[in-house]
């Protein structure tokens, strides 16, 4: 079974039964995290949502951020091992508008080499809209009932996001000689979280006479602006998704419209751990989704490879959803690249030693490679995964692919005014499923 049929076999596959504060770590800048990779064998659903098969370069970020607005302008401080000068790349002057149009689809994409196109999905209807937004969800037989979900979102609100996704941004600041960023109109991953809750708020109302119908959601961020390296957030506990709720839960998303700070996964999967603490079981799916812009900024990024590894093996379905720049994949990944080594250089030039942890990585050469896998036209018989691929994935040597990846879930957006779309898409295809009576 080749990539295109197996990929296409998981993805479409109706799943029935599935089952704070971060240490202190010295604080470093990010003046712009351009980040991942774009996969070069994918399952293209409607140009929208994309399926990562490619090995070496993945998927990644995922962040929140408080309602603070952010810092004025300030002096930095002299480097030193607790407080280095990081370089990076900054923002953009004028970050580009919000699409005017972003619920209308592209047209269908080729797939992968040999195939035909893949048809469009048709386009999400806005959050709050009159259409029926249940559509597509499994059709359960007399003898089963749908079974809805307990999900945490995690959501990547790095400094990177001012480019990516901050519609209306304006400038409130400068830290460090990084601009700071609020945007004043709804970002997309406000939206897309809405358009969700919406979704499993409608399959709950359709068969309200069975109490595990009904969804409940989460909300955590990465990193935080008090602790812009390491910090992590629980901003919103497991929230039934109810018409009585819907206000109060879109309030708790206001963080992404201050983005700030790295890109820290193992944050992101402390956040993830923190939100299932005492979660019933109830035969209600647990549902992890990783929404990110770019790769990894930890000492350690195997860390977080672990820690999702854990959670998948207490039973939590576990997807990435990437919504990059409009780089090619070679210039986001060197402009990572870049960047890490950067602040390693200045971390060692400020005596704290080398970033990364030199008990795990003998090199940067392997820390990074760790980071986003092997390099585009690198030419080996055992490619390496990215942080990010690994995270969402499950490591076996005897895949049906003849990779060390099995059960991706992985999947790249063209942008990210198409996260609502591509995430009910995940809702209605991988997460429901119908459950015996």
């Amino acid at each position: 079974m080749g990539f295109w049929e197996s990929g296409k076999r998981r993805y479409d596959k109706q799943v029935t039964k599935r089952e704070s504060a971060s240490p202190s770590t010295p604080k470093i800048d990010e003046k712009m995290n351009y980040i991942a990779e774009k996969p070069s064998n994918r399952i293209v659903l409607g140009a929208l949502i994309i399926p990562s098969l490619w090995m070496g370069l993945s998927c990644s970020k995922a962040r929140f951020s408080g309602s603070n607005p952010g810092r004025g302008e300030e002096s930095a401080p002299t480097a030193t091992p607790e407080n280095p000068q990081i370089p990076g790349e900054k923002p953009p002057e004028n970050p580009a508008p919000e699409s005017p149009n972003p619920a209308t689809p592209p047209p269908a994409q080729e797939g992968p080499a040999g195939n035909p196109p893949v048809p469009s999905p048709p386009p999400a209807q806005p959050p709050g809209g009159g259409t029926d937004v249940t559509k597509e969800v499994p059709q359960c037989v007399p003898t089963e009932k749908l079974t809805g979900t307990r999900m945490v979102m995690v959501i990547d609100n790095s400094n990177s996001n001012a480019e990516t996704d901050c519609p209306g941004a304006v400038q409130n600041g400068v830290f460090r000689e990084t601009k700071r960023y609020t945007c004043t109109q709804e970002t997309s991953r406000s939206k897309a979280a809405l358009a969700v809750f919406d979704l499993l708020k409608g399959v709950g109302e359709k068969d309200s006479a069975n109490p595990l119908s009904k969804s409940q959601l989460a909300v955590t961020y990465f990193p935080t602006q008090e602790d812009y390296v390491s910090g992590f957030k629980v901003e919103a506990g497991f929230t039934e998704t109810t018409s009585a709720n819907r206000a109060l839960f879109a309030n708790t998303l206001s963080f992404t419209k201050s983005p700030f700070g790295l890109t820290p996964y193992v944050a992101a999967m402390s956040s993830a751990e923190k939100a299932f603490e005492g979660a019933p079981q109830d035969g209600r799916s647990k549902v992890v989704f990783f929404v990110t812009d770019g790769e990894a900024t930890d000492r350690d990024p195997s860390a977080a490879i672990k820690k999702a590894e854990a959670l998948m093996g207490s039973g939590v379905q576990f997807f990435t959803i990437y919504y990059p720049t409009k780089e090619s994949k070679a210039a986001r990944i060197a402009k990572h690249t870049t960047m890490m080594r950067e602040i390693d250089q200045n971390y060692v030039a400020a005596g704290g030693g080398h970033w990364y942890d030199e008990t795990r990585y003998k090199s940067f050469d392997e820390y990074i490679q760790t980071i986003v896998g092997t390099s585009p036209g690198v030419v080996t018989d055992r490619p390496q995964a990215s942080t990010l691929m690994r995270i969402s994935s499950k490591v076996d040597g005897a895949c049906a692919d003849g990779a060390t990846l099995c059960e991706r879930k992985s999947y790249e957006v063209a942008d990210a005014n198409a996260l609502a779309q591509a995430m009910q898409q995940i809702v209605k295809r991988e997460v429901l499923g119908c459950d015996p009576k």
